[in-house]
């Protein structure tokens, strides 16, 4: 029995995805441009590699929270880096709280309505895992709309003028960027 949990567990290799959704959710605009959100993804791959022995979760759940904390003390160290020389103090917010928002807004947006059995749960990490990796398959444009939109959740407004675009181009974005995720997550059999 002891055995099952440890089952659970998936490579962190498989996690990239997920990584990346929410490394990009996480950094504030105009600091995007300094660094790639694919290396700080990368950053926490090889620490949770490095640092798998020590890891005493059983579960995905767990396995999930851990590889947030490990991003979001990443960000953290790479933002604070890029600030360092402007001293932005006023603007220190706590990255692993964002991170864990960000994976709580994932799991509502694709929620299971049926109760929180451990199998249930694993099953919703298994859809939010697949839905990152969904989200990364979709066009830049449309990544980025639902990024903001279902991840951040920004209004259209605010996204049109992060985007430089329209609100009705970033609607027409949102539109086929979620029907495209429907369609693909249903059709591999995750809905």
């Amino acid at each position: 029995m002891d055995d099952a949990p440890s089952r659970e567990l998936r490579p962190v290799e498989a996690y990239r995805s997920y990584l990346k959704v929410l490394a990009r959710t996480r950094i504030p605009p105009g600091l995007g441009r300094h660094f790639d959100d694919s290396d700080i993804v990368q950053m926490t791959l090889a620490e949770a590699h490095r640092d798998e022995a020590a890891f005493r979760g059983r579960s995905r759940g767990e396995q999930m929270a851990w590889l947030r904390k490990i991003l979001a003390r990443n960000l953290a160290d790479a933002i604070k880096g890029l600030r360092r020389a402007k001293r932005d103090i006023a603007r220190n917010v706590s990255l692993r709280a964002q991170a864990d928002r960000t994976a709580a807004r994932m799991e509502h947006w694709w929620a299971d309505e049926h109760g929180t059995t451990p199998s249930v749960r694993a099953q919703r990490a298994e859809r939010i895992v697949a839905l990152a990796d969904e989200i990364e398959c979709l066009p830049l444009g449309q990544q980025e709309a639902v990024v903001l939109r279902h991840l951040r959740g920004l209004d259209l407004k605010t996204i049109g003028e992060l985007m430089d675009r329209s609100t009705s181009s970033v609607a027409a974005l949102l539109h086929r960027g979620v029907t495209t995720l429907r369609e693909r997550v249903a059709g591999k059999g995750h809905e």
